[in-house]
């Protein structure tokens, strides 16, 4: 059907299929510290620069907490054409570092 977002649930565990659990834990854990570090450190940081941070730990937690409770992520948002499927976890890590990215190469007002 054209025109309408079709989804379809999928499992993500082809993505860390090498990573055992408590692996892919272990290092989102890393990411997240690194991220509530910058967080914390970088206090003249502008607003944006945190929004998008705080975006990117957000998915993260979200990630890490499908990861425990199932026992894998839920991919359910189709990316037409690919044979892509993410979830608002992934789309929050993702903006977020596009939002960091622009936010650190672009000059202060």
């Amino acid at each position: 059907q054209s025109g309408k977002l079709q989804s379809k649930i999928m499992r993500d565990v082809e993505a860390v299929e090498s990573l055992s659990t408590q692996m892919f834990i272990n290092i989102l854990n890393i990411a997240m510290n690194i991220i509530v570090a910058l967080l914390l450190i970088f206090g003249k940081m502008r607003t944006m620069t945190r929004v998008g941070l705080s975006m990117m730990l957000g998915g993260a937690v979200s990630n890490l907490v499908e990861r425990i409770v199932w026992g894998h992520v839920i991919d359910w948002i189709p990316v037409p054409l690919l044979p892509l499927k993410f979830n608002l976890s992934d789309a929050f890590i993702a903006l977020g570092a596009v939002i960091v990215f622009i936010m650190l190469n672009s000059p202060r007002r």
